[in-house]
């Protein structure tokens, strides 16, 4: 008896079909704060089925970056990393005569907008992740959407403009997208300045490796913890 495939199972099948197989020096590691980054990972390791694969992450981070300023057509080409990082990964592959693809896009952004609203940030993140799939793909020659993982923001820098406009504006985003989650919505636990204390790091760090476990691995729906509604009960002078 076969166990039934779920969509999200189905599709982490056959990307790993195109997984990795790379050189150390290639593979790299990331780099940069994660604020404003965003971080191209063709990743495989683990995935039961395909245990011999290689993990590579190919690290496209600008730090402390608006979404405006990673954008395809700004006027400092930020957004050219990706393709070019992956020119290079595809070059290595090639010369080891091994297949690759783009398993994950990991994306760390949104503490540099803090005072951007929702009805400008959501097409930015939406076309900026439409231009970052075509890209991958046409480099790597594959035809399946590479899953999207976006972290959450830190204490520091949540938004300050609307109602958690950006934090919202990721979380619908995913909640739109096949392929796309969000761990949860933001780590609100005031930390050191705008990065992650160590225990925060080692908390959506966790929370991370859970839901990506979830989604990809056992092709579960996650959905993160929000507020859907209130209701008030009495008044309270």
């Amino acid at each position: 008896m076969t166990a039934r495939q779920s969509p999200a199972q189905a599709r982490a099948r056959r990307l790993a079909g195109a997984a990795i197989g790379i050189t150390r020096e290639a593979a790299g590691c990331q780099t940069g704060d994660g604020m404003g980054a965003v971080m191209m990972a063709p990743l495989v390791a683990r995935c039961w089925w395909y245990a011999s694969r290689k993990l590579a992450l190919l690290s496209c981070c600008v730090s402390g970056t608006t979404i405006e300023q990673l954008s395809k057509g700004y006027s400092i080409p930020l957004f050219e990393r990706i393709p070019q990082s992956a020119t290079i990964a595809k070059a290595q592959a090639d010369t080891l005569k091994t297949t690759i693809g783009c398993f994950l896009l990991e994306f760390c952004q949104g503490g540099s907008n803090t005072d951007t609203d929702y009805a400008t940030y959501y097409p930015l993140l939406s076309q900026y992740f439409e231009d970052a799939k075509a890209a991958i793909k046409a480099e790597f020659a594959q035809t399946i959407d590479p899953f999207i993982e976006i972290v959450p923001i830190s204490g520091m820098n949540l938004p300050g403009t609307g109602i958690m406009d950006v934090c919202r504006a990721q979380v619908d985003y995913v909640m739109a997208t096949p392929g796309a989650y969000i761990p949860t919505v933001g780590y609100p636990a005031i930390d050191y300045g705008p990065h992650y204390s160590s225990n925060g790091e080692r908390y959506v760090g966790a929370m991370r490796a859970k839901v990506r476990h979830r989604v990809i691995t056992q092709g579960l729906a996650w959905k993160p913890l929000i507020m859907e509604k209130a209701t008030i009960r009495g008044e309270q002078s």
